[in-house]
């Protein structure tokens, strides 16, 4: 917060005003602090290890939302490599 004040001290009158992207902003902020929040509860019941690496998969969600929302088509190889990051998550998340 104190380092969007300083930024919006500097530019003075030259920020865009824009309603829509405020709304942006403040959904990004609610969505990191609630995602945070998610982080560290999962930290506090689980191994630090197996969480971050879990964490390391995001990109499959990226991937996943390609496909259904812009209707990209993925290579055999990237298919495989989604496959295989599902496989890695279900075999750190399994306790043995």
């Amino acid at each position: 917060m104190a380092t969007s004040l300083v930024v919006v001290f500097l530019l003075g009158p030259g920020i865009d005003r824009d309603l829509e992207g405020a709304l942006y902003a403040v959904l990004t902020g609610i969505f990191g602090t609630v995602g945070l929040y998610f982080f560290f509860s999962a930290v506090k019941t689980g191994p630090i290890s197996v969480i971050s690496a879990l964490t390391a998969l995001y990109p499959v969600v990226t991937v996943v939302l390609a496909v259904v929302v812009l209707h990209e088509r993925l290579a055999v190889r990237q298919v495989l490599g989604v496959l295989l990051a599902l496989v890695a998550a279900a075999l750190l998340s399994s306790r043995a």
